[in-house]
């Protein structure tokens, strides 16, 4: 839609209905001086965000917590913000995820990431979801989160979620600390 486009905000989005929006596939593809971008709109149709923010190369804050998602259909999130190596912040909604293959790949300059209100108990793919995030420190996740559970094979479900961040020990969850022993960083 907007792919390679030169625009520096998407604030004209937040104007717009989206509410029959179904695929934002590639939307922000390579904007590459998008720095910020926030977006509260109804997106309760939205089903496909792959590659939404792929390689927004100086995008920093992502703030769609404000947008409504529809709580009985899952979101295909792969590669959504891969590439986006000086992204610090991204509110997310509440919202079912399916795919999050490469979500947050080579973000380099996240140190804190909370997922708290992403419902990943549909998700069947986090393999690299992680990878190269060098500087994430933590990982905020909600009760019950268990990204160890239902891995049917290293080619898919989780493999080298963490490859590349370093700096990230452990996640926790609201209710205790959890040692990742079970990844390959």
């Amino acid at each position: 839609m907007f792919e390679n486009a030169p625009i520096n905000n998407a604030s004209f989005l937040n104007r717009v209905s989206m509410k029959n929006l179904t695929t934002a596939n590639d939307m922000f593809h390579h904007c590459t001086r998008l720095k910020n971008i926030s977006i509260s709109s109804d997106l309760s149709s939205l089903r496909y965000m792959t590659n939404m923010f792929y390689n927004c190369t100086h995008l920093e804050t992502v703030d769609l917590s404000s947008s409504s998602f529809s709580n009985s259909n899952a979101v295909d999130a792969e590669s959504l913000f891969d590439g986006c190596d000086r992204l610090k912040s991204a509110l997310l909604p509440k919202m079912i995820i399916c795919n999050a293959r490469n979500m947050f790949c080579n973000c380099k300059d996240l140190s804190n990431i909370d997922v708290s209100l992403l419902d990943m108990s549909s998700c069947s793919d986090f393999a690299q979801m992680f990878v190269g995030c060098s500087g994430l420190l933590h990982i905020y996740c909600n009760d019950g989160t268990d990204w160890s559970t239902n891995k049917p094979d290293e080619d898919h479900w989780g493999y080298y979620m963490f490859s590349g961040c370093e700096q990230l020990s452990h996640y926790t969850e609201m209710t205790g600390d959890y040692q990742l022993s079970w990844a390959k960083v």
